[in-house]
């Protein structure tokens, strides 16, 4: 049996991020697989001031932090959140937020430096194991950590992005990053149009499409697991019954799976819709995402190696 423990949208967080690591080892699976969104979305100023101590707006209050345990103790919390930190004076803090190029270049650079330690840590995690890690990005990770991916891969590591790939087990899957349109206008959003042409550029390259893994981090429309808060003009849609949902999945993706059959899509994007179905004889999954609160979702697939066939699967957390 081929067992495979998947995950997505950690989103920065360093202690979910050590989790799925961990997670390797703990549910021995032969192969981690992880479906994007490795990013985070905040960074928070720290002000060194002139009496030595640190401050920080976080979490809608304010902290001071004294002596370096408990500069440590706050940036543990902050990395655990999933949100980046810089530490400067006031003066300089004032400079960057006036300067929209210098707070993305700011943004970069420590998106950069999280996954670079990441990418060491798990170097060393698995220097001794035959376990490998197949990281695919999501449409809300600039295009730029892609390189940062390359530069980090051994042979532990596999980046997927557009990619056909082989599991050690044989089994053949595709790695797509991107998602259709968003309203947010995020670096892999795309037409419906353009992700079809990406899908089945990687799908003809399949030599048995049945026995196949698709890892795409959008999921397909109108299913259990692409089900999101209705938006109007980016605030929640609320009526008396509670906050109003939608399906806003992909129609390419789903189109594909219709036509295709693979034997499993696994899937990501919609963090509330933490799930699993099935479109036909192809099982669905969305293991969903708690990073904010350092949970781990995540899901177990046992693949019979001889038959390739999907024999059974779990959602797991912690």
């Amino acid at each position: 049996m081929f067992r495979i423990f998947f995950a997505s949208d950690i989103h920065a967080s360093d202690v979910v991020f050590r989790k799925f690591l961990n997670a390797g080892n703990y549910y021995r699976a032969d192969a981690l697989l992880y479906g994007g969104d490795i990013t985070g979305k905040a960074l928070i100023f720290i002000e060194k001031d002139h009496d030595g101590n640190y401050q920080a707006d976080f979490l809608g209050s304010h902290e001071t932090a004294t002596g370096e345990e408990q500069l440590s103790n706050l940036t543990t919390r902050i990395m655990d959140r999933g949100y980046y930190y810089t530490i400067m004076d006031g003066a300089d803090i004032e400079a960057v937020m006036q300067s929209k190029a210098d707070m993305q270049r700011l943004m970069m650079e420590e998106m950069v430096r999280r996954i670079e330690k990441w990418l060491e840590l798990a170097r060393d995690f698995y220097s001794k194991s035959t376990k490998k890690i197949y990281l695919l990005l999501g449409n809300d990770d600039p295009r730029e950590i892609l390189d940062v991916l390359r530069k980090g891969e051994n042979q532990n590591i596999i980046e997927v992005c557009e990619k056909n790939f082989l599991l050690d087990g044989g089994i053949e899957g595709i790695g797509v990053p991107f998602s259709n349109i968003t309203p947010w206008n995020l670096p892999g959003d795309l037409p419906e149009e353009e992700l079809q042409a990406k899908i089945d550029l990687l799908t003809s390259k399949l030599n048995d499409v049945h026995t196949s893994i698709f890892l795409i981090h959008v999921p397909p429309i109108n299913t259990a697991i692409d089900e999101a808060p209705l938006l109007e003009d980016l605030k929640l849609k609320v009526d008396l019954t509670g906050i109003k949902t939608t399906h806003v999945g992909s129609t390419a993706v789903r189109a594909t799976i219709e036509k295709l059959q693979p034997m499993v899509s696994l899937h990501g994007h919609i963090h509330e819709s933490r799930g699993v179905s099935r479109i036909g004889k192809t099982l669905c999954v969305n293991p969903g995402s708690e990073y904010e609160q350092g949970i781990l979702r995540g899901a177990i697939l046992n693949i019979d190696e001889k038959s390739r066939k999907l024999k059974s699967h779990l959602l797991v957390s912690g």
